[in-house]
C-alpha cells in the first residue's frame, strides 16, 4: 500500500473505487411489450468491509472498552538511544520518543500525520499559496501540517522537527484546549510534562500529565475544522461529527481512526512497566482505500423496463463515517458513474459529483487546494452524504426492447490537488 500511495500522491491524484456492479435486464424478446419484473435489490453483503461500531454503553465507558482490533505490533529496532531526560522548553524529535515508545512510533512513522509536511500534494499547494500571498500563507497552512512552527516560526522547513509534520511531541505537549473568538479550538502548549490519556503513568525521561480530552474528539478539532480569517468555514469534519448521531451516542473519532491495538506503550526492559494496549497512531483516513470502503456503500436498488424505457434506482449510504463523505479539503469528491450498454454499445451514461464547492469574493469557483484555504468566502453548493444518510438517484433512459441491457455502476472517491 505504501508504494501505491506514494506513486498516486506524486501524480497529485488518488482515486479509490468504492464499489462497482454490473446488472443486466434479462427480458426475453417474447416479453418485449410487457413491463419486466424488477430484479431483487442487491443486498449489502456481509462479506463486504464494514465499520465495526462499538456499542453505545461501551463507547461511553472508554476505559472499560475491549480492544477493538487485536493486531500484533511487530517490535522495531531502537531509533535512538533512550534519553535519560527529554529536553524541556522545546519540542523533541519523534526519534527521541521512538526510543522508548517503539510500537507507537512504528505506526506513526507510516501515517499521513508523519508525512503531513513532506506530502507532495500539500507542498505544491503550500508553494503556490506562499508565493501568491507574499509569504502570508505559511503560518496558516503549517499551523496544522507542521504545528511545531507555531512556536519555532520555521516556516521554510530548515529543521528536522518541522519536516516531521504532526509529530509526537506536539500533540503530547498539549496541556489544555481553548476556543478563539470564532469558536474554533486552539491548543495550549505545556512543556513541563508529556500529556496523555492515562491517570497513573510514570516515566524516567519526563513527567506525565493526565488529560481526559486525549480520549475525546475535541483534541482533533483544532485542525479538522478550518476557517478563513473572516470566519468562512472551509471544512468542518469535527463539527460534522459533533452534529451527528455518532457524537450523541458517545462514539469518538478515535473509534474509527485510532482503534485499540495490542502493543506495549513502552519497550521491554525499562524499570517502569507501561501498558499493553495502544491506540493505532497510523490514523488511517481518507487516503486509505480500505478505510474509505468501510464508510460508503453503493447498490442498485431496482432495475425495471417498460417497453423501450428503462428505470434504474441506485442507492448510496454513508454507513460508516461519523462525518460527511467526502470531508476535509473541499477539492475531494465522490463521483457516481452510471452507464448502460446493449450489444457492447454504450446507450446511456451519466456522472454525478458529490462535493462541497467554495467561491471567492469575486464569485469565482475555487478548485485548487491553496485558493480554497485562503480565498473562500461562501459555499456555492454542498451535496455530500451526511452521516448515516441514504441517497437514492433515479436514472431513466431509452433502450431497444429487443435486447438485454447491461447497467454498470461505479462510485469513486477522488483526492487530488484540485487541478
Amino acid at each position: 500500500m505504501g508504494d501505491f500511495l506514494r506513486r498516486t500522491r506524486l501524480e497529485s491524484l488518488l482515486a479509490i473505487s468504492l464499489a462497482a456492479a454490473v446488472f443486466a435486464c434479462k427480458e426475453r424478446r417474447v416479453a418485449k411489450a410487457q413491463a419486466a419484473e424488477p430484479p431483487p435489490p442487491q443486498q449489502f453483503s456481509d462479506s463486504e468491509p464494514r465499520l465495526l461500531q462499538p456499542a453505545t454503553e461501551t463507547a461511553r465507558q472508554a476505559k472499560a472498552a475491549p480492544v477493538e482490533r487485536m493486531t500484533p505490533v511487530a517490535k522495531v529496532a531502537s531509533v535512538a538511544k533512550s534519553p535519560s531526560k527529554l529536553d524541556s522548553g522545546k519540542f523533541n524529535s519523534a526519534q527521541a520518543c521512538g526510543a522508548c515508545h517503539q510500537a507507537i512510533y512504528s505506526r506513526w512513522s507510516h501515517s499521513m500525520h508523519s508525512n503531513s509536511y513532506q506530502d507532495p500534494v500539500f507542498k505544491e499547494a503550500l508553494y503556490k499559496a506562499h508565493y501568491l500571498s507574499e509569504g502570508k500563507a505559511a503560518p496558516a497552512c503549517l499551523r496544522c501540517h507542521s504545528p511545531t512552527t507555531v512556536e519555532s516560526k520555521d516556516f521554510y522547513g530548515t529543521t528536522e522537527i518541522t519536516r516531521e509534520g504532526v509529530t509526537c511531541d506536539y500533540c503530547h505537549s498539549i496541556g489544555a484546549l481553548s476556543t478563539d473568538a470564532t469558536g474554533l479550538t486552539q491548543y495550549q502548549i505545556d512543556w513541563t510534562q508529556k500529556h496523555g490519556p492515562y491517570e497513573k503513568s510514570e516515566s524516567p525521561a519526563h513527567k506525565v500529565g493526565f488529560r481526559p480530552f486525549f480520549e475525546k474528539s475535541e483534541i482533533c478539532a483544532g485542525c479538522h475544522d478550518m476557517a478563513t480569517e473572516d470566519g468562512t468555514m472551509v471544512f468542518a469534519t469535527y463539527s460534522e461529527w459533533k452534529a451527528s448521531k455518532y457524537a450523541e451516542e458517545g462514539r469518538q473519532c478515535h473509534d474509527c481512526h485510532m482503534p485499540r491495538l495490542s502493543g506495549l506503550t513502552v519497550k521491554d526492559g525499562l524499570k517502569l512497566k507501561g501498558h499493553d494496549i495502544i491506540n493505532d497512531h497510523e490514523l488511517l483516513g481518507g487516503h486509505e482505500p480500505s478505510q474509505v470502503r468501510q464508510g460508503v456503500m453503493v447498490k442498485v436498488e431496482s432495475l425495471t423496463r417498460d417497453g423501450d424505457r428503462v428505470h434504474a434506482v441506485v442507492t448510496m449510504k454513508n454507513s460508516g463515517a461519523g462525518h460527511y463523505v467526502p470531508t476535509g479539503i473541499p477539492s475531494r469528491k465522490l463521483v457516481l458513474t452510471v452507464s448502460a450498454t446493449q450489444r457492447r454499445r454504450v446507450i446511456f451514461q451519466r456522472e454525478i459529483v458529490y462535493q462541497r464547492v467554495m467561491q471567492s469574493a469575486d464569485n469565482r469557483t475555487l478548485t485548487e487546494d491553496w485558493e480554497i484555504k485562503l480565498l473562500s468566502k461562501r459555499v456555492l453548493r454542498d451535496n455530500r452524504l451526511a452521516p448515516l444518510e441514504v441517497r437514492r438517484e433515479n436514472f431513466v433512459f431509452n433502450a431497444s426492447p429487443d435486447d438485454d441491457v447491461d447497467l454498470a455502476v461505479r462510485l469513486n472517491y477522488i483526492v487530488g490537488s484540485g487541478n
